[in-house]
């Protein structure tokens, strides 16, 4: 999967935190290429494909934040905030606009209370049900 992901990932999107030389927590993000989709109607030829050129796809104003980990001794340490300032100001320069994370459990508060504070709203939610079957 990552390298079918590696054509479409913008420098300055991902991230791995280290504690003393060891990796404790990584995060990136992807840009939101359902834009890129939309603009070529649908298809790729005769000339859809140039909207999925890489100078293309930086210029999407919308990421989508695929992955973030933290392993679980350092999860209250504030590390997620960090990649959300890190992401904030990543793409602020790159004239990124908003962010969309995904398949957030609603009761990970640990994820939730810093996007909150940092102004986010949702505006979807996806919920899973159970129900056992005969």
């Amino acid at each position: 999967m990552a390298e079918d992901l590696k054509p479409l990932l913008v420098p300055g999107f991902s991230w791995v935190a280290e504690v003393q030389g060891r990796p404790i927590g990584f995060a990136f993000a992807l840009p939101d290429i359902n834009r890129a989709l939309r603009k070529c109607k649908g298809s790729l030829f005769p000339f859809g494909w140039w909207h999925f050129l890489p100078f293309n796809l930086r210029k999407i104003p919308m990421v989508r934040i695929i992955a973030l980990g933290i392993r679980k001794e350092f999860q209250k340490a504030g590390i997620g905030t960090l990649f959300y300032q890190r992401f904030m100001d990543e793409g602020l320069k790159r004239g990124v606009h908003s962010a969309e994370l995904s398949w957030v459990l609603e009761s990970n508060d640990l994820m939730n209370r810093p996007i909150r504070l940092m102004g986010a709203n949702a505006y979807k939610t996806y919920r899973l049900y159970e129900k056992k079957l005969p």
